[in-house]
């Protein structure tokens, strides 16, 4: 869990500025132990702007192995021209990151159906969006789309439904992003 850091009034002011400049210079992580909710826990401080922002670090006993997880992957083989096709469209889609781009379209979605529903006017069934039927994806026939390249389907695939137009749930979703303040 992140969480900012700065000091409890003046007192420690001149170690935070310290701390925070030593931190930015030499690009390290600095290491601490705090009590949090009676149970003592390391944390990572790092320079964020011109604060100290911290992150909760689990030990070895709060994580669940992955061995199981992972151990049949070791041996899967690739294809190269998928792996080459996933890499160009990774660059082509890389950028910087910018939380302000990120929205909870489910939040948004239910805050349009309740701003609705208050507003007397219901919901229609033909504006949820339909679920996608089945699970078979070509996946190189879908990373040659992405890429804009002809796609020659190598496996039979069920095309999923489109979903129907939601024009009063996206202005209703329009309006509610209008009057709501960002975190």
């Amino acid at each position: 869990m992140p969480a900012f850091v700065a000091p409890d009034g003046k007192a420690g002011t001149d170690v935070y500025a310290v701390l925070l400049e030593a931190t930015e210079k030499t690009g390290k992580t600095a290491l601490a132990r705090v009590v949090i909710s009676q149970r003592e826990r390391t944390i990572a401080l790092r320079a964020q702007g011109a604060g100290l922002m911290a992150h909760t670090l689990y030990e070895e006993r709060d994580l669940n192995s992955s061995k199981e997880l992972f151990e049949d992957l070791a041996g899967v083989k690739t294809d190269p021209e998928m792996v080459q096709l996933a890499t160009q469209l990774i660059q082509r889609q890389s950028g910087k990151y910018d939380a302000s781009d990120l929205e909870d379209r489910y939040e948004t979605r239910l805050r349009a159906m309740i701003d609705a529903k208050l507003k007397g006017e219901g919901i229609d069934a033909e504006e949820v969006p339909a679920v996608a039927t089945s699970s078979v994806v070509d996946l190189m026939a879908a990373l040659k789309k992405s890429l804009g390249q002809e796609a020659k389907p190598d496996v039979a695939t069920k095309p999923a439904r489109k979903a129907p137009p939601r024009k009063k749930a996206a202005a209703a979703a329009q309006a509610a992003r209008g009057t709501r303040k960002r975190a």
